[in-house]
């Protein structure tokens, strides 16, 4: 197996637009990327991941804004 079969990334890009809400105003239009990234070494992987990337101000729910850009880095024991 080379070193590169071990690595893997996913870029997920997503655009909303054209919402509307249930008293029937417009939601504002966003665009929201995220990034993974992982290394499989045996029985454990290391990953990191970066959500919201663009670091993208947007409502799911009226009134609540989401999370800012977030980072996770963890690691995954592998079963064989």
């Amino acid at each position: 197996m080379q070193p590169t079969d071990r690595f893997a990334a996913a870029l997920m890009a997503a655009f909303v637009s054209d919402r509307i809400d249930s008293d029937g105003a417009a939601m504002d239009d966003y665009t929201k990327v995220d990034l993974h990234a992982s290394y499989t070494r045996f029985l454990w992987q290391p990953f990191v991941r970066i959500e919201n990337a663009l670091d993208e101000d947007y409502f799911e729910v009226p009134g609540f804004v989401t999370p800012g850009r977030t980072f996770v880095v963890g690691v995954r024991l592998l079963r064989r």
